[in-house]
């Protein structure tokens, strides 16, 4: 039986394409972040980012930054880069958000969503506009403050998501992708 050389290179061809690696984003990384150890606490609970690039809600592991700006889920899914400039990329191109030192924005970049003084104090906007009180960061100075301001912004948009409205800077822990999803779905 004689093969079609056309028909070898295409079919090697889909192969490739149809690998699920990582994207070219994914391998080469985004903004370098620092990642210390640090914690949020609210009336409800403490957020805690670990050296290691854990994101742990009262024990439990949220999702894993690194020092490349990627967040993986808990159990290492890919799911989102932080770009140099500040937009938050999911793995499928969806832009998720806007991240800076002490500010984000939801995907638009000019709706805000999180703010975070000097202090460490932090609020969250509702989708009215509405700033409500949402805890206090501790060891989020220097570089260290976009980190924070990068995981404030991925747990208030999952209280949106819940219908927590935003008063509540942790409630119950969900997996990232999940939350990710959600949030492509509404932009």
């Amino acid at each position: 039986m004689r093969v079609d050389p056309r028909a070898a290179v295409l079919v090697s061809l889909l192969g490739v394409s149809c690998a699920s690696g990582p994207s070219p984003r994914w391998a080469q990384g985004g903004a370098p972040i620092e990642i210390v150890a640090a914690y949020w606490s609210d009336d409800e609970s403490t957020v805690e980012i670990h050296p290691s690039g854990e994101v742990r809600e009262d024990d439990q592991l949220l999702f894993k930054l690194d020092r490349k700006g990627r967040i993986s889920t808990a159990d290492g899914t890919r799911v989102a880069v932080l770009l140099p400039d500040g937009s938050l990329v999911a793995e499928d191109d969806a832009v998720l958000g806007w991240v800076h030192g002490g500010s984000s924005f939801r995907a638009d970049r000019y709706t805000p969503a999180v703010y975070m003084f000097p202090t460490g104090q932090v609020v969250v906007a509702d989708e009215d506009g509405r700033w409500t009180a949402a805890g206090q960061w501790v060891h989020c100075d220097g570089l260290m403050r976009w980190t924070c301001t990068l995981v404030t912004h991925v747990l208030a948009a999952r209280e949106q998501k819940e219908g927590g409205g935003g008063g509540s800077g942790a409630g119950q822990a969900l997996e990232l992708l999940r939350l990710l999803e959600l949030l492509k779905l509404a932009h």
